[in-house]
């Protein structure tokens, strides 16, 4: 008996199981930012190599791209926070707050943590690109994003939520210069949040075999 089609939007059709997508597939979602910022960023560099072939109005195709590359950078910096956060405080700092990562888009709020966080693994800035080699360069680098979208609305819609417009009148760039001066930056974000899970595990390991010295001793 031939099967029918599975017409909802999120259906699964078992004939068609090369085609699925499974999510939230560790069942621990914050352990995914990286995951999504990554997809995110892989989606913008494809529109950035179709960009002005798709057959949309050419100037408007810059809308998906910027908003790809600044949630990936969001995302990204969300993961750097997320996890080392856990870290420093590990270190008896503070950290910022689960709560305050999850709501927050404004980047610039993120970036006194993230540098807290650079500066306790002591990491260098210098990412080998001219414009992103020290830290004052990624500092102007988060204002001049967030000075033109600060709350990731300017390239979703073409008005705010008052109707005035999201942009100036007769706003230009260079797409492509855009995109490839984030693309080191979010290549090196999604490295810094595998290093940074890697330094979480061995501190957690550290701190085990510290507890079960001194546990040890006791029962001696």
């Amino acid at each position: 008996m031939r099967e029918e089609p599975d017409r909802r939007l999120f259906g699964v059709e078992s004939s068609r199981r090369k085609d699925y997508v499974l999510l939230n597939w560790l069942g621990e979602p914050i352990e995914h930012f990286s995951l999504y910022a990554e997809a995110y960023h892989r989606a913008g560099q494809k529109l950035v190599q179709e960009y002005g072939t798709t057959g949309a109005l050419r100037d408007f195709e810059a809308a998906p791209i910027v908003f790809l590359y600044r949630h990936a950078f969001e995302l990204y910096l969300k993961a750097v926070l997320l996890i080392g956060s856990k870290n420093i405080r590990l270190q008896g700092n503070r950290g910022m707050t689960l709560e305050r990562i999850l709501s927050s888009h404004r980047l610039t709020e993120f970036l006194p943590h993230v540098r807290e966080i650079i500066r306790a693994v002591r990491w260098s800035w210098d990412l080998g690109v001219d414009g992103l080699r020290t830290e004052a360069d990624f500092g102007h680098l988060v204002q001049e994003l967030e000075s033109v979208d600060p709350a990731s609305y300017t390239f979703r819609y073409p008005t705010g939520r008052d109707g005035e417009s999201a942009l100036p009148k007769h706003f230009a760039f260079n797409v492509l210069s855009f995109a490839h001066r984030l693309d080191p930056l979010l290549e090196s974000l999604s490295g810094a949040v595998t290093a940074l899970r890697s330094i979480g595990s061995s501190q957690r390991s550290s701190r085990m075999k510290i507890a079960n010295t001194k546990m040890t001793g006791l029962e001696a």
